[in-house]
């Protein structure tokens, strides 16, 4: 999971090749919420149907969860750092 949002963050910032407009059709969420955060993601806005089961529709929750300036941290570093402080239990599976 960690790795995921890792990956993820490094798409966004763009560190990658990849385009997030090719799972994407909106990178963000365009509701009017009481947040100002504007790197919530919407599952609606997956526009592939085999896409649903990718990584980016599956984080998708995690990823909004994570507080702003998480999401918005200067380098890779900053952000993997600010990751290690944060519990993510409630989003792992168990086979219990």
């Amino acid at each position: 999971l960690i790795s995921d949002l890792v990956i993820y963050y490094k798409i966004q910032h763009n560190f990658t090749g990849l385009a997030l407009e090719i799972y994407l059709s909106q990178p963000v969420c365009n509701r009017t919420t009481r947040s100002s955060d504007k790197t919530v993601l919407d599952k609606s806005i997956v526009h592939n149907k085999s896409l649903e089961n990718d990584f980016f529709f599956f984080f998708f929750s995690c990823w909004n969860s994570l507080p702003e300036q998480c999401k918005s941290a200067a380098s890779v570093g900053t952000f993997k750092r600010q990751l290690a402080h944060i519990d993510f239990s409630p989003f792992l599976l168990t086979n219990s």
